[in-house]
């Protein structure tokens, strides 16, 4: 007997049958014709306590079982549950009454096999419930990794693009030849940083996906900061605030320039903006830590401000996969609350590691101050 192509990849099939027979031959007969593993469970009880460890591709539920609790009345307990409200479920029952076969799929069955079944077209019913199953699963992966990159790429295109329109609307206003010379030159910066953002859409998809490693180059960690500053400059302008930039000469990384740039130091920029009290100041400094006997060649890179800090709440759970905290700034800013989440994934992508301290302002200690420091650690390559 042969059931044609066998699934791929492996799936996992729970099946609730009282009868240890037919237990036996379902069993034989799925992991002999298709690439699955089966559970086989005799009560109800036993299914539940199963579904607490793990969840499978597929349930097999026999309608009429030992006790009071019916097949049906498994599946409505199946679908309640988040975990399991989405796996397939097909029925297998001798009761094959049009009213009981409507009962079955309406309490949330995709299919009903009557018993005693052709082995033929059992399996084939049970391949393509899986195989439908694994494309929807498929689908819907795909579709919450175009939502993510489209969040990351407006995330990051709106401080680039935000940067040009702020300058421009400061060009229309002056009639400096010079300083509209500058403000244009900002632009121009500004708008090709928006244009690598666009052009590395795929290294996005890499970086969120982890299905293969960022294009490397060696990129000058001066000129990558400096290039930052340009792009939140109009934000700086905006709260009279004047980044200090303090990078070791000579400074190289191994890494992506444009998420560098873009999505770590920018990113980090603009959130020390945010929550910054106008007039302050903000820290921005790079240097290479010696190898020595039991650690690599490392740079460090670390932010510090002296804004409003982070609640012990957040802080502790900022660092989290996922996490999305918003907060207004000091001046009313809106923002996504992805920045950190970001600069953490990209960090961690191009081989680095992020960590962070902060204080919020305390009446009963007026000698403390408040502020958040961030320190990222990346490998360094060895001079040559």
């Amino acid at each position: 007997m042969s059931a044609g192509s066998i699934i791929a990849p492996a799936c996992h099939i729970f099946v609730l049958e009282d009868m240890a027979t037919t237990r036996a031959v379902i069993t034989h007969l799925l992991t002999h014709n298709l690439q699955c593993r089966v559970s086989a469970f005799a009560t109800p009880d036993e299914l539940w306590a199963a579904c607490a460890d793990q969840q499978p591709d597929l349930f097999l539920l026999d309608i009429i079982l030992e006790g009071s609790v019916t097949g049906i009345d498994v599946c409505n307990r199946l679908r309640g549950n988040e975990a399991t409200r989405h796996i397939p479920i097909i029925f297998l029952s001798v009761h094959n009454q049009p009213q009981t076969r409507t009962e079955a799929l309406r309490s949330g069955g995709v299919d009903y096999v009557d018993k005693p079944f052709y082995p033929e077209e059992f399996i084939q019913r049970v391949k393509g419930c899986i195989e439908r199953y694994q494309h929807e699963r498929k689908l819907a992966a795909q579709t919450q990794e175009q939502a993510a990159l489209l969040r990351v790429l407006c995330h990051d295109l709106r401080n680039s693009v935000g940067a040009s329109m702020s300058m421009l609307e400061q060009v229309r206003e002056t009639m400096d030849p010079l300083q509209r010379e500058e403000y244009l030159d900002i632009c121009v910066r500004a708008t090709r940083s928006a244009l690598d953002l666009i052009a590395h859409v795929g290294e996005y998809r890499s970086l969120l996906d982890g299905a293969r490693p960022l294009k490397m180059e060696l990129v000058d960690v001066a000129d990558a900061c400096d290039e930052a500053l340009n792009v939140i400059r109009p934000m700086a302008e905006a709260k009279n605030i004047t980044p200090l930039l303090r990078v070791e000469p000579g400074l190289v990384l191994r890494t992506n320039r444009v998420v560098l740039v873009n999505s770590i130091v920018v990113n980090l920029l603009t959130n020390a903006l945010k929550f910054s009290d106008p007039g302050s100041d903000i820290w921005l400094e790079a240097r290479a830590e010696p190898a020595t006997p039991t650690t690599p060649r490392v740079c460090i890179i670390t932010l510090r401000d002296e804004g409003i800090g982070i609640p012990d709440q957040i802080l502790q759970t900022l660092l989290k996969r996922q996490l999305v905290v918003s907060r207004p700034g000091t001046s009313r800013e809106e923002g996504s609350g992805i920045g950190i989440s970001l600069v953490q994934l990209y960090t961690e992508r191009c081989g680095g590691s992020i960590s962070l301290v902060s204080q919020t302002a305390d009446p009963a200690r007026p000698d403390i101050k408040s502020g958040t420091t961030v320190i990222l650690r990346f490998p360094q390559p060895a001079p040559v």
